[in-house]
């Protein structure tokens, strides 16, 4: 009888990374496959490709820094500071080179570590990741929404238009609450230093 894929347990901690302490998971054994989150997210987005890739690898998803369960300090955040914490990371882990997989912001890192240390990447793959972020003047726009409505109210916004539309009203709703907690997570001042950093690209 198939029962399915065999759920394989998860080890969680946190690990000290250059100036911070970042919060990550590991499952499964093989080639390892490292998950990296967009801005405003968390590890857990991966949820469902962390378990069906654990049965035939070592999957690793973290939270970046300023984000989730990992340190938030006020300081810099940019694709080379992720990029550096991506390394130190990996070292930490005795990983000398696994797949990438970055979504959005997450993908950004994922190229800067890519171009810097190539020899550390088996694979890479990218989820949403733009190659423009729209210049100073999207930066400027966000910057002035953020400091005239509430921050909470821009954050359900952002995961209502991000929200499937082939759920249920109650389902949808459920999955604008998760998103918004989530993002939540992620403090403002990280928020406006993360969306700074991509749109100059």
């Amino acid at each position: 009888m198939d029962v399915g894929p065999i759920q394989m347990p998860v080890q969680s901690g946190k690990m000290k990374v250059n100036d911070v302490e970042l919060y990550y998971e590991v499952r499964g054994v093989g080639d390892p496959i490292i998950f990296i989150h967009g801005i405003g997210g968390n590890l857990s987005i991966w949820k469902f490709q962390t378990e069906f890739f654990s049965n035939k690898h070592k999957v690793i998803a973290y939270d970046v820094r300023g984000h989730g369960k990992s340190d938030k300090p006020h300081g810099e955040y940019s694709f080379q500071k992720f990029s550096d914490d991506l390394y130190a990371f990996m070292r930490g882990l005795k990983i000398e080179k696994a797949i990438i997989v970055g979504h959005s912001m997450g993908g950004g890192i994922a190229i800067n570590f890519a171009l810097e240390h190539p020899e550390m990447v088996s694979k890479l793959v990218l989820l949403s990741t733009e190659v423009k972020g729209g210049g100073n003047m999207a930066y400027y726009q966000i910057w002035l929404l953020m400091h005239i409505l509430p921050y909470k109210s821009i954050m359900k916004t952002l995961a209502t238009s991000q929200a499937s539309e082939n759920k249920s009203e109650d389902n949808k709703e459920k999955e604008i609450e998760t998103a918004v907690n989530m993002f939540m997570g992620t403090p403002k001042y990280v928020f406006l230093k993360c969306f700074k950093d991509i749109t100059k690209y």
